[in-house]
């Protein structure tokens, strides 16, 4: 394996880079007040070098927010809809809800199919990839 750019055999993968440049750090601490409470504290840290921050791996996108959206427009309709039952301000609120709906649905199913596709093939594509130690330059080898 060579790199295409300047024929180096001098290659390391980019999953390497970022493993060997990224720390993390876990500690826990035990604290008391001055009235006599007491509180355990847990911090996680995480470094990184600049090499691992630019041979880090794809991320995945996250539904998260999406999913509280949608339920809180699941939840709109009847929480403000139905006392308006009847009116025009009702109609017109439930139908707003109901696009919303929709068009947070539609986000939802954009980023599972995105999360399914594009980062599976992004994800494949950094595992195959490596970083020539001698120009820099990022790629498959040949």
């Amino acid at each position: 394996m060579t790199c295409g750019n300047c024929g180096s055999d001098n290659l390391t993968r980019l999953s390497l880079l970022w493993e060997r440049g990224t720390a993390v750090t876990t500690s826990a601490g035990f604290a008391m007040t001055a009235s006599g409470q007491s509180a355990s504290v847990l911090t996680r840290n995480v470094s990184q070098t600049h090499a691992a921050v630019s041979a880090s791996p794809p991320k995945k996108k996250h539904i998260v927010v999406w999913m509280i959206l949608w339920f809180v427009y699941v939840l709109f309709p009847v929480l403000f809809g139905l006392p308006l039952r009847g009116s025009r301000e009702g109609v017109t609120c439930f139908v707003i809800a109901i696009l919303f709906q929709v068009l947070v649905w539609t986000q939802i199913s954009r980023v599972n199919k995105w999360n399914r596709t594009t980062y599976a093939e992004r994800l494949e594509a950094w595992q195959s990839s490596y970083q020539c130690n001698r120009c820099g330059a990022v790629g498959v080898p040949s």
